[in-house]
């Protein structure tokens, strides 16, 4: 009994320290801990697979235990969570908590391993974990995850003690593990990073004797000149977030080229959309994101195909060099919206004068990295943007912060430098692990993210073995192809391959046909970095038929990996005419109406093929003639 009371009084103590927290930095508290809301990784799924290494308290009060290295599932029936061993359903309820035996054990959720303490909950209809840990242990998922583990140290420690001061913020409230707040990787820890997180134990930035939690801002580059936290998000002007120039900082060049008219429109039939899921926009990555902001804002659900981008500026320069507002004009179909002519009609979006903010939301984050504007060119066919930098360019440069640790600096100077005025105190002190295996005390989910995203810059560098032995083997982080598509533009006989790729790599990628001939070369050994990728190449030269495109990547470890699929090039093929007089019908049907007629000997293009019909062109116009009557 006794030991049941000071295990009760321990918990009330860990948690009531967490009101001191933020009150002073000149007062050493207890480590306090953080909730985060399990989305990045682990996506919207209405079953998990769990599995744990050592054993899980269910519910803390019944007894119940899942034991270390059984597979479960926890899936939703009917309104509540199941926990599934095989067939049997070992535990039900409408939310679930486990808490491990002991700290050191670890839950695999979709086969990523966490630490801490978890709570399920059902969210939108999904199930929805809510990971509680220590937040020293949450910031070895964190750092590694932000900046290159293969950086060095000292850079590392500027990240760590950046990341925790962002994070000391959240200690009272539910965050998830995307760059909305900090990309968090459950129990991937790295030698590396997690050295720099316990060199730097407790340590935040402060002003004034107050921590400046979320002002501890971060992107991966500044392209040469921070930014100020009033230009880049209108709030009032921090002394310790100014602008200044950076030279030190790789400057992230980055260009951008969007041709005027996406899809040529000439000889499409507006009348007819047969020809809508074979014709694809010269930039499917711009149009991509046009489609999902209009999508967002006018045209709930509607299938859109972008015809023309005719006007995109970008300017009214601020005092840290970065644009600030601009114009855009799209031309779109919407595939069910036609005039009273029966064709499809030219819808047109003319934005002036917007956020520059805006203006990248619509051609997409990846697509603009930052407002660093450097050069914008204009030809009757092009509209180019070039720039520096890669995220708001507030606070820390992660590749800057690099740099100066490859040139000697100490992390406390380069957190003096991109953090002027600052004082580094250390906060509090470790907690006792094994208080975690109690039940913890549910925070509300925050729903008001701050400003300040963009912060993620991948792992790249090879795991060693992980520093606490009780942690199982952390897995080699290989190079993948994902997300492999091809999309063909008949109107140009070109096609677009677009793949996503996790890591910087070098990547081949070809085109075979059936018999295995290499027939096109898209790139030779090219390195490339994380996100995704867009290559054209031609087929004029090629004959119809179905090719796969293989996509090779190979790291720096000589680690490779390959993906492929297939495309099917089908291009129009001429037909003669073989009866005297061949009536073209509006649709494939005798039904149709007569919209023309053919005489013999007569040459004609076919389009596309429906069941005994084939769709032709024959001048300006389109029909449908019976298959026995052209050779």
């Amino acid at each position: 009994m006794k030991r049941v009371i000071s295990i009760f009084l321990v918990f009330l103590i860990f948690f009531s320290s967490l009101s001191e927290i933020l009150t002073t930095a000149s007062t050493l508290s207890t480590e306090p801990t953080v909730q985060v809301k399990l989305v990045n990784y682990l996506g919207n799924q209405t079953q998990i697979s769990v599995k744990t290494i050592g054993d899980y308290v269910i519910d803390s009060s019944n007894g119940l235990k899942l034991e270390s290295g059984t597979p479960y599932v926890l899936r939703i029936e009917h309104g509540k969570m199941a926990i599934m061993e095989g067939v049997n359903k070992i535990y039900e309820s409408t939310e679930i908590s486990l808490n491990p035996v002991q700290y050191s054990n670890n839950l695999l959720i979709n086969n990523r391993s966490y630490h801490g303490s978890f709570r399920f909950i059902i969210e939108n209809g999904y199930v929805r974990p809510i990971n509680t840990l220590f937040i020293e242990d949450y910031l070895k998922g964190v750092v590694p995850h932000e900046m290159y583990n293969s950086w060095p140290r000292e850079a590392l420690k500027v990240q760590a003690v950046a990341a925790r001061t962002y994070a000391m913020n959240s200690v009272n409230k539910v965050i998830n593990d995307t760059i909305s707040y900090q990309v968090y990787g459950g129990y991937y820890w790295y030698n590396n990073s997690s050295a720099a997180v316990d060199e730097t134990i407790g340590e935040i930035l402060t002003f004034n004797n107050v921590p400046i939690g979320t002002a501890a801002v971060y992107s991966a580059s500044n392209g040469g000149m921070s930014e100020s936290n009033s230009n880049a998000w209108g709030n009032a002007p921090l002394s310790y977030l100014p602008i200044q120039e950076d030279p030190f900082d790789s400057k992230s060049p980055w260009s951008l080229s969007i041709r005027k008219q996406q899809i040529n429109t000439t000889n499409l039939n507006l009348n007819q959309i047969e020809w809508w899921g074979q014709i694809s926009e010269e930039n499917p990555t711009i149009s991509t994101s046009i489609k999902k902001w209009l999508n967002q804002n006018g045209y709930p659900g509607k299938e859109l195909k972008i015809i023309a981008i005719p006007k995109l500026s970008l300017h009214t320069v601020r005092s840290g060099g970065r644009v600030s507002r601009g114009d855009i004009t799209i031309e779109f179909f919407v595939k069910d919206k036609f005039n009273a002519e029966g064709n499809l009609e030219l819808q047109r979006l003319v934005l002036t004068n917007k956020t520059a903010s805006t203006i990248r939301s619509i051609v997409g984050l990846s697509v603009m990295p930052s407002y660093l504007i450097s050069n914008q060119l204009e030809t009757d066919e092009f509209i180019t943007i070039s720039g520096y930098g890669n995220g708001h360019g507030v606070g820390m440069s992660q590749w800057g912060a690099k740099n100066r640790a490859d040139a000697g600096q100490t992390y406390q100077s380069i957190l003096a430098f991109y953090y002027p005025g600052t004082v580094k105190v250390k906060n509090y002190v470790l907690a006792n692990r094994e208080s975690m295996s109690q039940p913890v005390v549910n925070q509300p989910v925050d729903q008001s993210p701050p400003p300040e995203q963009e912060k993620v810059n991948p792992p790249t560098a090879q795991p060693v073995e992980p520093i606490k032995p009780v942690a199982p083997p952390v897995p080699v982080i290989k190079p993948e192809i994902l997300k492999l598509s091809v999309t063909t533009n008949y109107n140009t006989n070109h096609a677009t391959i677009s793949y996503y790729v996790n890591k910087e790599v070098k990547v081949t990628s070809k085109v075979m046909d059936t018999k295995g001939k290499v027939v096109a070369t898209i790139q030779s050994n090219q390195a490339i970095t994380r996100g995704i990728q867009n290559r054209n190449w031609s087929f004029s030269k090629l004959g119809n038929g179905t090719y796969t495109v293989i996509v090779q990547a190979v790291d720096g470890a000589n680690n490779q990996y390959s993906a492929k699929t297939n495309v099917h090039i089908k291009k129009y093929r001429t037909g003669t005419v073989t009866a005297s007089s061949l009536v073209v019908r509006s649709s494939a049907s005798t039904k149709g109406k007569r919209v023309g007629a053919l005489k013999r000997n007569q040459k004609v293009t076919i389009v596309s093929t429906s069941g005994d019909w084939y769709k032709i062109q024959f001048g300006k116009s389109y029909g449908f003639v019976s298959k026995r009557y052209i050779k």
